[in-house]
């Protein structure tokens, strides 16, 4: 992840987040009682989650939640949902 990720870590307050990759957004959100950081893609039909315990690691987590839905679309001939409002 890099040093732009505005994901905060541990000291610092845990509002949800927005992240954008390839077209799509998802929203990260912490929770408190499971102890970590979760996130789904934001304005599609299909439910692709993700989760991480670790701050640092959350962005990336997203990028292969969206880089495995393409690859699932394609290998069974589904056009992939674009982000609607």
């Amino acid at each position: 992840m890099n040093n732009h990720c505005p994901i905060p870590g541990a000291s610092q307050p845990k509002e949800p987040v927005r992240l954008s990759y390839r077209g799509y957004t998802a929203t990260i959100e912490y929770d408190d009682d499971d102890k970590l950081w979760h996130g789904k893609l934001d304005k599609i039909h299909d439910m692709i989650n993700f989760h991480s315990f670790k701050a640092e690691e959350i962005e990336r987590e997203f990028h292969n939640a969206v880089n495995d839905y393409l690859d699932f679309c394609k290998e069974i001939g589904k056009k992939p949902e674009e982000p609607h409002d």
